[in-house]
């Protein structure tokens, strides 16, 4: 299996950002505007985007927010997780976040598309977290 993984430094506390991540606010400011959360469901719309994603809410905690894919698209998102371990920072104040897609298929061509995505989302991500000012990467 292949994965995704990036380490980010945010200046920002735990809270914020796990508030950013599972709540419909937080997600709507950041990621994607047609967002529906639940305790144990995001439900996320995309301009162009032919179906929804689904994805089930597996793990929220101060320091770990894990999803998987829950739907049938997109169809090389099926079976894999997306796991944010939020981190103290090492050296003072803020918090890192250790990010990964995982369960690709390998080899999968799609794998560096969504990389590529995941990279621009968490440049987002720590935009608001760090300033409150929102942003959807995805109107």
């Amino acid at each position: 299996m292949a994965e995704a993984v990036f380490l980010v430094d945010i200046d920002a506390d735990k809270s914020t950002i796990v508030e950013a991540l599972t709540s419909q606010d937080g997600l709507r400011s950041w990621w994607t505007n047609d967002a529906n959360v639940t305790d144990t469901s995001l439900d996320l719309g995309f301009p162009h985007a032919p179906a929804r994603f689904d994805l089930s809410v597996d793990a929220v905690s101060e320091d770990d927010v894990q999803w998987t894919s829950a739907g049938e698209f997109p169809p090389h998102w099926v079976g894999t997780t997306v796991s944010w371990k939020i981190l103290d920072h090492p050296e003072g104040s803020g918090s890192q976040v250790f990010f990964s897609h995982s369960g690709f298929a390998a080899p999968d061509p799609m794998l560096g598309h969504s990389a590529f995505t995941w990279a621009a989302l968490l440049g987002q991500l720590k935009s608001y977290a760090e300033t409150g000012e929102g942003g959807t990467f995805f109107g």
